[in-house]
């Protein structure tokens, strides 16, 4: 396997958020961090002094939670295999293993030993700790990660598709824990999200690969990728495999790892391990999981071309599948779309409701020339744009909610001020809500949908329009919040030089 570089090591209390912005996360590059977990009550409850995990803490405090258990040794499809057992359950299991493995080396029989015990080698993954457990602050979502789309909207609602069958995504917000070996095959992430990963104890080996060579992982059917790097495989199979060039990490305690939108990336603990991980989207990185959802519908169309004119409704089956396969449909993704467009459209309103000089948005013609997120992208690498760290919306707390402990970092920092970040997300939005309204099965599913309002508690004047007091279906919603960010983006909008902000 050929390693092509290193991940950078950046010290996070010397990183403003603008460098962040520009190097690393609108440049989708990853970095490891160190110097932001000193203060996480989770680095000092569940870590012993010899810095191994502090298992009877984890049992005694939280072992009747039930999660989900990874087979390490035994593939199901794309993954490992699962099971359920309680933290209880599989804190026994974790001590019994080093049990085994420790006699394993005093009779120098580890060989054979290692070889039954890596049958058995379990990983927990995916738990939910946060929602379990709202009152224990584990944590703080470091400064870098707080504009966090996903975990927002997931907070206040899940899907309508979840929600029907009862087995909503309560959060993107995981815990995961495994002895030495345990490992997580190779994939991307779930929506093309950004990802964050902090070591809490432990050693871990990740080999990442840039977005721009996927194509050298799958099989010759363009069907499939690799499994296992490591593993014995086919260049038959994998024609392409032999060319890929890999970015390595090695991530200590007390470090966390920023993976970029799209990055391969396979993961081995080295050593017994507990590590904190996020999914999230925002502004920087919302085109990647559009794009997903574009192919992901594609392929999902085809795969049951075959019983389209015996269905009776093949496109709603289409979307229950897309939802099903990639964890949201046009529908979710166009309501997250209007939750998140609403917060920022409530943010500007209240600002400048705040400031006295809130217009209703009207008279169109007179107003300046709209920006797209990609012009001011521009103008904010070519400075002509102030930044600081980002404002978050909604009222985020704690636990990868909100938190103000970091603030340190935030004087360090220049920045565009709040309504220009509004802006901002704003214009992303509605560039990838004009491609929405052109796919013609969102709009066929979008005149029969029931009445949905996206923007319920916009205030009236900021819209300068009735249009969003009743709103017969979707269509007319998508209208009406694409209206509302034109006129709101066209008063919010200036190609002129913003004064620098600082944040004290």
């Amino acid at each position: 396997m050929k390693i092509i570089g290193k991940v950078p090591r950046v010290d996070g209390r010397e990183l403003s958020y603008r460098r962040f912005w520009e190097q690393f996360m609108q440049a989708n590059k990853p970095v490891l961090l160190t110097g932001l977990m000193d203060s996480w009550a989770a680095c000092r409850d569940w870590v012993l002094l010899d810095g191994k995990p502090n298992l009877s803490f984890i049992a005694e405090h939280f072992g009747s939670s039930l999660v989900q258990v990874a087979d390490c040794a035994r593939q199901e499809f794309t993954d490992q295999k699962r099971s359920e057992m309680t933290v209880k359950e599989f804190v026994e299991y974790w001590q019994a293993h080093h049990q085994l493995s420790n006699k394993a080396h005093k009779e120098e029989d580890f060989d054979s030993s290692s070889s039954k015990m890596t049958q058995h080698l379990l990983y927990l993954k995916d738990w939910h700790f946060v929602k379990e457990y709202p009152d224990y602050v584990a944590y703080e979502t470091p400064v870098f990660f707080e504009d966090d789309w996903l975990n927002l909207y997931l907070d206040e609602t899940c899907t309508k598709t979840q929600q029907e069958d009862g087995n909503g995504q309560s959060d993107y917000r995981f815990v995961y824990m495994g002895p030495k070996g345990t490992w997580t095959p190779l994939h991307a992430d779930v929506l093309r999200s950004y990802s964050w990963s902090a070591n809490i104890c432990g050693y871990k080996l990740w080999h990442l690969l840039p977005p721009e060579k996927t194509s050298l992982l799958y099989d010759r059917h363009k069907k499939n990728t690799v499994y296992d790097i490591y593993g014995d495989i086919s260049l038959v199979q994998f024609p392409g495999f032999s060319e890929t060039g890999w970015v390595e990490c090695e991530q200590g305690a007390n470090e966390i790892l920023f993976v970029p939108s799209g990055w391969y990336h396979q993961v081995t603990n080295l050593e017994d391990t507990i590590s904190i991980n996020h999914n999230w989207l925002n502004a920087c990185n919302l085109r990647w999981n559009w794009n997903l959802l574009l192919a992901d519908y594609s392929e999902t169309v085809e795969s049951i071309e075959d019983i389209r004119d015996i269905a009776e409704n093949f496109e709603e089956l289409c979307q229950r599948n897309l939802a099903a396969n990639s964890g949201m449909n046009f529908e979710d993704f166009f309501k997250f779309l209007a939750n998140i467009a609403g917060h920022n459209l409530n943010a500007l309103a209240h600002n400048a409701c705040n400031n006295g000089v809130f217009p209703a948005l009207s008279s169109p013609s007179s107003l300046p020339e709209v920006q797209t997120a990609n012009e001011i992208q521009d103008e904010i690498q070519n400075d002509k744009w102030s930044m600081v760290w980002p404002t978050t919306i909604g009222n985020r707390k704690r636990n990868g909610v909100h938190d103000k402990s970091q603030a340190k970092n935030r004087s360090k920092s220049k920045t565009w001020d709040d309504d220009q970040q509004h802006v901002f997300n704003l214009c992303r939005i509605e560039e990838i809500l004009a491609e929405m309204s052109s796919e013609e099965y969102f709009v066929q599913l979008a005149r029969s949908q029931e009445v949905y309002n996206p923007l319920p508690q916009l205030p009236q004047e900021s819209l300068g329009t009735d249009e969003s007091e009743h709103v017969p279906n979707s269509l007319q919603g998508l209208k009406s919040l694409q209206y509302s960010l034109d006129e709101a983006l066209k008063k919010y909008t200036r190609k002129t030089q913003a004064s620098t902000t600082e944040v004290l």
